[in-house]
C-alpha cells in the first residue's frame, strides 16, 4: 500500500459501475445500436468502434460535424444516443449485484461525518433505479451523472460539479474508482484518487497511471480511509 499522505478528508466520491455495483451491461450491443442511429444522422459509421466509450463517441461525432460542416449540434447527438444507452443500462440493472464491501464503507463514512458523492458516466435513470434496488437511494449527498455534464470521464467535470454541490474543495476530497478513466478524471480535477484493481491485470494497468493509492477491494479502501482520517 502507498505511504499515507496527511489530508483533511471531508468527502469521498465514488464511481458507480464496477466500483459499488456490478452491471451486466451489453456493451457491444449498445454500440451497434448507437452506430445505426449515427449512420441515420449522416455520420460515417466506420469511424465508430464497438469499444468506444460514450465520451469517445461524442468526440468522434464532433470531429465529423466540423469536417463535414454538418448543421446539427452535439446536443442533438446526445438526445439521440443517450436514450439508447439508458435502455441498455436499465436492462442491466435486473442482473446487477452490489459489490462486496459497499455498505460497510458507506456506513463507516457516515459514522465519521464524511460527505459522500457519486460521479458516473451512467445515466441518472438507471443509476437511481440501481440505488433504489440495492437500498442505497439515500446513501449519497451528491450524485452527478452524464446527464448533468458536457464532458464525461476521463475529464474531471463531473468530479468538480460534485464537489461544488458538496461545497468541498478538491484538496479535501478523494475519488474512488475501478477504471482508467476514473484515475484520469481525478487527475484532471486535481483530486486524490484510490484505484480499485479487483483483478491482477486491472491492478497493474491502474498502477501504471500513478494514482495516489491502489487497493484490491472496497474493504481495503475502507481501511485506507480509516488511516487517512486518523492521521490527518
Amino acid at each position: 500500500m502507498n505511504k499515507v499522505k496527511e489530508m483533511a478528508l471531508k468527502a469521498v466520491l465514488f464511481d458507480f459501475d464496477g466500483t459499488i455495483i456490478d452491471l451486466n451491461f451489453k456493451y457491444a450491443e449498445s454500440r451497434i445500436a448507437i452506430k445505426k442511429i449515427l449512420k441515420g444522422l449522416g455520420f460515417e459509421e466506420s469511424v465508430f468502434s464497438l469499444q468506444d466509450t460514450a465520451q469517445t463517441i461524442l468526440e468522434k461525432a464532433e470531429k465529423q460535424m466540423r469536417e463535414m460542416h454538418m448543421k446539427m449540434g452535439l446536443c442533438e447527438v446526445k438526445n439521440r444516443i443517450w436514450p439508447i444507452i439508458d435502455k441498455f443500462e436499465v436492462e442491466a440493472i435486473n442482473d446487477s449485484k452490489l459489490v462486496q464491501g459497499t455498505k460497510p464503507i458507506l456506513d463507516f463514512l457516515s459514522e465519521k461525518s464524511i460527505r459522500k458523492g457519486l460521479v458516473s458516466n451512467s445515466g441518472r435513470s438507471a443509476l437511481q433505479l440501481a440505488l433504489t434496488r440495492h437500498g442505497l437511494r439515500k446513501a449519497f449527498d451528491a450524485i452527478v451523472t452524464r446527464d448533468e455534464v458536457n464532458r464525461l470521464k476521463p475529464y474531471g467535470e463531473g468530479i468538480e460539479l460534485a464537489l461544488k454541490i458538496l461545497k468541498i474543495s478538491n484538496e479535501n476530497a478523494i475519488y474512488l474508482g475501478d477504471g482508467i478513466n476514473d484515475v484520469l478524471a481525478a487527475k484532471d480535477a486535481k483530486v486524490r484518487s484510490i484505484a480499485i484493481g479487483r483483478w491482477p491485470h486491472s491492478k497493474e494497468k491502474l498502477a501504471q497511471l500513478s494514482p495516489d493509492y491502489v487497493v484490491i477491494s472496497l474493504n481495503e479502501a475502507m481501511n485506507l480511509l480509516k488511516q487517512l482520517i486518523e492521521e490527518a
